[in-house]
């Protein structure tokens, strides 16, 4: 992961703070070398509201995000559980661009013979996603995550 993927997380985590205040948000530490077999399903797990987000955060300089990422099917285990909401929230740091991918749309575009998840998606209702509000800075962005909770609340 690029030192851009690094920083988003923890700005990732910074704006979550400010977003939320009263909320918990909790950092699982990559496990690159999987010790002892410990592969840990997301970056974050948050709870705010009576709602569980289980978050892994993504970065991408280019148009286009792989579903073939390795929390993934991790992730699947979660689906379907009331209140508990699986999935990715990806920046397109060259587009500007914050979403919220639920993880069934991963498993959508897999279903559909898709290989990622494309930026031109953002403009089509073919596959889920939460455009993230942003305040753009000079070298970052500053997001706000209370849209999550509205998509979530009218669900």
């Amino acid at each position: 992961m690029s030192n851009l993927g690094k920083k988003w997380e923890s700005d990732f985590k910074r704006d979550w703070k400010v977003t939320f205040e009263n909320s918990l948000i909790l950092r699982l530490y990559d496990t690159t070398n999987m010790y002892k077999g410990v592969q840990n399903p997301c970056d974050y797990i948050t709870f705010v509201k009576g709602h569980l987000f289980l978050i892994e955060c993504k970065e991408t300089k280019g148009n286009t995000f792989s579903i073939g990422f390795r929390q993934k099917d991790e992730l699947k285990e979660y689906i379907g559980i009331k209140n508990v909401h699986p999935g990715v929230i990806l920046w397109f740091s060259e587009h500007q661009k914050v979403v919220w991918i639920p993880i069934e749309t991963f498993l959508k575009l897999e279903e559909d013979g898709k290989k990622s998840f494309n930026v031109k998606m953002l403009n089509s209702n073919d596959y889920e996603y939460i455009d993230m509000p942003l305040n753009i800075k000079r070298t970052y962005v500053v997001v706000d995550y209370t849209k999550l909770l509205e998509y979530y609340n009218e669900s």
